[in-house]
């Protein structure tokens, strides 16, 4: 094993030692004395948790000493098998369970390796495999003006946000930009392609002319929700679309959401982003996640948060009253009265009113907050899952492209309209 661990240096806590049994030929049993004393390195508090969709390479024990001692690092490898771990939380000192595809053919004590993380290929393909996945959004532009002639007219669905004089309506933090970058944002507006391409060294300004293109939407759909009729469905105006970057990494992602908010490029609710941090900010100790970044956009609105802290007022003089009333009572060695229980249920019944009117206010509040989201930013991995109808039901940017795209009809889905994306293209 020290052969092969020159070769490929796996962490020590990546080399775990267990059991695989012909009963669960997909499941790997880690042995309680395998993370017995197991040092963590210090990055290990920001791990996502979990070695889910990570390669895993497995040999028995058995197979291990029947190598020679002299056999190379090729040799090793070949012995043993690949696989991709399926569900595998941290043990954190104690046995647990971990579970992979393709299933193993041979069995007895096991040693693994766990090695690095797959998940972008493992999407794609499960994706890809997805009954109800379909193409969309620019790989379906791209079809229409590459691919044999099509029914469909393909159209810049830029152009709305185009017209004449915008240059005068962007941000002044972006009304600085050069002539060669107005004249690329003219020439947007007066093609008809469908997909628009920007090539040019890093540093040029390809971001700052994404930024503006974010401003004009952000303040276009901001007036097409103040002008749509009351109780209308997203669909029936142009507040029911949204405007969807797709970046390479998540550092660049959330670069670019902090670009947008410095710039004052758009509203800090008409933005959201999908998918886990940066690992910079999981070093930092923020957990401020997609999730809780909605949430937050959430109860900044008037009507949950007067709620919320009027439960937070009744829920504090519960706890307080309930205190009060053991202390007395273990000072004086009494039990509580009659009265003070009649007391005690209806003031509990009063928070739980207050709690489930601010869970009534937070569920439309929320259907306010996806109609106001303008701008959504995500990487290619959750974009392919998003287009793909493959991605986590109840994540923000999931929920928001439902409630902004699809109209869901019995037994079927509706036809989706065009739907406006731009990917940011990277410098080569």
């Amino acid at each position: 094993m020290a052969n092969l661990l020159s070769q490929r240096a796996v962490p020590l806590h990546r080399t775990l030692r267990g059991h695989v049994s012909p009963k669960m030929p997909d499941a790997f049993w880690l042995s309680r004395s395998a993370v017995q004393g197991d040092v963590l390195p210090s990055t290990a508090a920001t791990d996502p948790g979990t070695w889910r969709h990570c390669l895993m390479w497995r040999i028995t024990i058995h197979q291990l000493l029947a190598l020679s001692a002299s056999s190379a690092p090729a040799d090793i490898w070949q012995a043993g098998t690949l696989h991709i771990v399926l569900r595998a939380p941290w043990s954190r000192g104690r046995a647990c369970r971990m579970t992979f595809k393709p299933a193993a053919g041979d069995f007895g004590e096991t040693l693994v390796l766990i090695l690095d993380y797959a998940g972008p290929a493992i999407t794609t393909f499960m994706t890809l495999r997805n009954t109800e996945a379909s193409l969309r959004a620019p790989v379906r532009a791209a079809l229409d003006v590459t691919g044999p002639a099509s029914e469909r007219i393909s159209r810049n669905c830029l152009r709305k946000i185009l017209y004449d004089g915008f240059l005068d309506d962007l941000p002044p933090a972006l009304q600085i930009i050069d002539q060669e970058q107005q004249d690329i944002l003219t020439a947007m507006a007066a093609s008809d392609a469908p997909v628009q391409v920007i090539h040019a060294l890093a540093g040029s300004g390809k971001s700052t002319i994404l930024q503006c293109l974010a401003a004009l939407f952000a303040k276009h759909h901001a007036e097409q929700l103040g002008l749509e009729a009351p109780g209308a469905a997203p669909l029936d105006s142009e507040a029911g679309s949204v405007l969807v970057f797709i970046l390479r990494t998540r550092t660049l992602r959330h670069e670019f959401l902090q670009t947008l908010m410095h710039n004052q490029v758009l509203q800090p609710r008409q933005v959201i982003f999908g998918g886990r941090l940066p690992d910079r900010f999981l070093e930092a100790g923020v957990f401020d996640d997609d999730a809780a970044h909605f949430q937050n956009i959430v109860l900044s609105m008037p009507e949950p948060s007067r709620l919320l802290q009027a439960y937070e007022i009744a829920k504090t003089a519960l706890m307080a009253w309930h205190e009060e009333s053991i202390r007395t009572h273990a000072v004086d060695a009494s039990w509580a009265q009659v009265g003070e229980v009649v007391v005690l249920k209806r003031e509990a019944k009063n928070a739980l009113a207050k709690l489930w009117s601010f869970h009534l206010a937070y569920l439309e509040a929320e259907e306010a907050a996806f109609r106001q989201v303008a701008v959504l930013l995500v990487t290619t991995d959750v974009a392919l899952k998003i287009f793909g109808r493959a991605s986590t039901p109840g994540s923000p940017a999931a929920r928001l492209m439902k409630n902004k795209v699809y109209s869901p009809h019995p037994g079927r889905d509706a036809e989706v309209p065009d739907r406006d994306l731009l990917r940011p293209g990277q410098p080569a």
